[in-house]
């Protein structure tokens, strides 16, 4: 005996597949993406080694040096990282702090690790679209501190939050899309964003 429980497939097949409504909806809730890929791919920028000047002794000239002779030998340096402000340099991520890079760029992706199984959970108990615009706001929140943060130790809370919430809307719009949408629009999203994320 054939069930008669009417499916999301089943019954896009009667209203149709990626409707206007679900292109609306997919196109708004992936412009979060841009902002998800921007704090991932510029990384590199953001916590870029600085360079150094050092002072020749005796004199007030200064010439180019590397961290090792600034951190062995002590040397009066003045540290940049080129036209951009860095990371490293605000806070001063060298010699004996340079472990805190890979710390902070390790907590973005710690928090977004935790954020699949936590956010995913209350999301679950709540509903998707309150733990969306919420992951949303908050992860605008957590990345304006990390962009004012005063110490290292808030920029990395700050950072750990924002990996937190930027995985976790990104999550939850997966589950979203693929519930209000057909295998078929569901798919070609999912492989596009796959693709994208691969380049």
């Amino acid at each position: 005996m054939e069930s008669t429980f009417l499916t999301l497939d089943k019954s896009l097949l009667y209203v149709g597949d990626n409707s206007t409504f679900q292109k609306r909806i997919t196109w708004l809730l992936a412009i979060q993406w841009v902002s998800f890929s921007f704090m991932a791919n510029t990384m590199a920028f953001f916590f870029q080694s600085p360079s150094f000047q050092c002072r020749t002794p005796g004199t007030d000239y200064y010439e180019g040096c590397s961290e090792s002779s600034v951190c062995t030998h002590k040397y009066d340096y003045v540290a940049t990282s080129g036209s951009q402000e860095s990371i490293a340099v605000t806070f001063g991520l060298y010699c004996d702090n340079s472990q805190g890079i890979y710390w902070a760029e390790s907590l973005f992706f710690l928090g977004g690790f935790m954020s699949g199984y936590l956010l995913s959970y209350i999301s679950d108990k709540i509903g998707r679209r309150p733990v969306i615009m919420g992951a949303l706001l908050l992860s605008i929140v957590s990345m304006v501190g990390a962009a004012l943060a005063p110490s290292f130790m808030l920029f990395e809370l700050s950072y750990f939050l924002a990996g937190c919430f930027l995985f976790g809307y990104e999550t939850e719009v997966y589950l979203y899309i693929s519930e209000i949408s057909g295998k078929g629009a569901a798919r070609k999203l999912f492989d596009s964003r796959r693709s994208r994320s691969t380049c």
